[in-house]
């Protein structure tokens, strides 16, 4: 709760990633200002995914939008879940 409220006053927002057919590793989260993209978070993550992105899925807890495929524009919310998928 403390870190929700961290990130949503300093205008934050954690992501996280994982690799197709795998659990996501809730643990550590990246974190990049409110407002950023999947392509900002592809290149957050590794500047290759971000160069051959074609898109990414999206994972929600609670299953909310379970392997969603969206657009590189698609902005990243709180605790998004994000599979990228490179050419």
């Amino acid at each position: 709760a403390f870190a929700r409220e961290a990130s949503r006053s300093l205008d934050l927002v954690r992501f996280y990633s994982k690799a197709p057919g795998k659990k996501p590793d809730l643990e550590v989260p990246y974190v990049l200002r409110r407002g950023a993209t999947v392509q900002d978070a592809a290149a957050h993550v590794h500047r290759d995914f971000a160069e051959h992105l074609k898109y990414a899925r999206l994972f929600r807890r609670g299953g909310e939008h379970d392997g969603l495929m969206v657009e590189r524009t698609h902005a990243v919310e709180d605790e998004d879940v994000l599979e990228f998928h490179t050419a």
